[in-house]
């Protein structure tokens, strides 16, 4: 009898859905809302002097709200949500490389999937079963998240910030269409890896249109002022900086076609100030970490950063392009101001169309 007893128990343990054991739901939005996003890419442009190895193309900042839940790994455990960058490897195109920009960081879509930690954690949705004395007398604290048993959280909403990128492999030739349709470059899931399941529910962001690509045969060359693309606003009191409140510095941008005997295509240009800093005014103020915030102006309009606007338009007989922008420095309300000496960096982005 006894062996009959341990062959049922064998029996009924591996019919327990295995699948439980890989859950952790992830939506777009709230949850139950959509695991399925797809970003279309507009048309774009490569120059004919493009340095292989360089993004050719990205997209403005994404921000999308993610809601996990469901987290049911063994043993009542936490869990870590992860952005896996290519979750499902496919043939690649030879001459484009997809990749994500994930809180500053360029992860290609290249070789086997890349997990990249959100920072967040969830409980597991059956800790709730215990009290917070009774996990406290079981010495379950490490299992929480927080390590607090009054402090549990079975479902995640955090905020996403990512950008898509098309970085160059090779120079393709003039004319050339890319056959990479849809693919999907991130999914949100468990640390433990990526649920393949077709049931899975954890959402999946998608990228298609590389065959809108266009391959030219022109270019452009750029050149800032000042040369050593510094913008440096000297040496300054808090007292000054709050009396005066503002001090601004120039700087120009000057981009030039190069217009040889093999250029035959025109292009229009789009052009972004990126930084990874924090933001805030609606993304068109960089907060410096010292009391200070830093605007970059056209006019008396700032710009809003990480996001692409039209910067020049060379279709027609214009050869070159100067602008000339403004940076402002100004008091953040309500902070002091920290003395001493500062810095920050802001890239000058393009994208060709």
């Amino acid at each position: 009898m006894r062996n009959i007893t341990n062959l049922l128990f064998l029996i009924v343990f591996s019919l327990l859905p295995l699948k439980e054991a890989l859950a952790l739901n992830c939506y777009l939005g709230v949850s139950g809302g959509p695991v399925e996003e797809t970003k279309t890419i507009t048309p774009f442009s490569i120059p004919s002097n493009a340095i292989v190895g360089q993004k050719i193309w990205e997209s403005n900042d994404i921000k999308i709200p993610v809601t996990c839940d469901q987290n049911a790994t063994g043993n009542f455990e936490k869990e870590d949500i992860y952005a896996w960058v290519n979750p499902y490897p496919a043939p690649s195109d030879p001459y484009y490389e997809l990749g994500v920009t994930y809180e500053g960081m360029d992860y290609d879509a290249t070789g086997q999937p890349n997990g990249v930690d959100t920072t967040q954690c969830l409980d597991n949705k059956q800790i709730e079963i215990y009290t917070p004395d009774q996990i406290k007398q079981m010495g379950w604290e490490d299992r929480i998240c927080s390590g607090n048993a009054n402090d549990i959280h079975i479902s995640r909403t955090f905020m996403v910030r990512f950008r898509l990128y098309v970085k160059i492999k090779a120079i393709p030739p003039h004319g050339y269409v890319s056959s990479l349709g849809d693919y999907i470059v991130v999914q949100f899931d468990g640390k433990g890896g990526v649920n393949q399941m077709s049931d899975a529910k954890n959402l999946k962001y998608h990228i298609n249109g590389l065959n809108n690509i266009i391959v030219l045969d022109c270019g452009a060359t750029f050149s800032i002022y000042p040369e050593n693309q510094e913008i440096d606003f000297g040496t300054f009191s808090a007292r000054d900086i709050v009396n005066q409140k503002t001090r601004t510095r120039t700087f120009t941008v000057k981009t030039t076609k190069v217009q040889d005997a093999e250029c035959s295509d025109g292009f229009k240009m789009d052009s972004s100030f990126y930084t990874t800093e924090t933001l805030s005014n609606e993304d068109t103020a960089l907060l410096i970490g010292n009391g200070l915030k830093l605007r970059i102006l056209n006019g008396t309009q700032p710009y809003t950063y990480n996001q692409y606007n039209e910067y020049a338009d060379f279709t027609g007989s214009t050869l070159q392009y100067e602008q000339t922008y403004t940076a402002e420095l100004s008091p953040v309300p309500g902070k002091a101001i920290q003395s001493g000496p500062f810095e920050t960096v802001v890239l000058f982005k393009i994208n060709y169309h």
